[in-house]
């Protein structure tokens, strides 16, 4: 995976990076979360530093919804547990 540091975006980077979040769509499945996981992995496997705001911005939205999925997941197990 490229160095972490290329997702730390500015106030602006952040601004597109929440455009792409509205634009895509929840991740509702198991498989689902194993595929935008692998989308994540090849597409920052191929970013540096020189990797235009926009496209660096679409995985920071992508690792988003994976977090997102995450934690309605993790939501009932928690509530079980408590």
């Amino acid at each position: 995976m490229a160095d972490p540091s290329l997702y730390k975006l500015d106030e602006a980077g952040m601004a597109i990076a929440a455009r792409h979040f509205a634009r895509l769509p929840q991740i509702r499945s198991d498989a689902e979360f194993a595929d935008v996981t692998r989308q994540v992995v090849r597409i920052s496997d191929q970013q540096s530093r020189h990797t235009p705001v926009e496209a660096r911005a679409l995985v920071v939205a992508m690792m988003q919804r994976l977090i997102e999925y995450g934690e309605v997941t993790a939501a009932p197990a928690q509530r079980l547990a408590v």
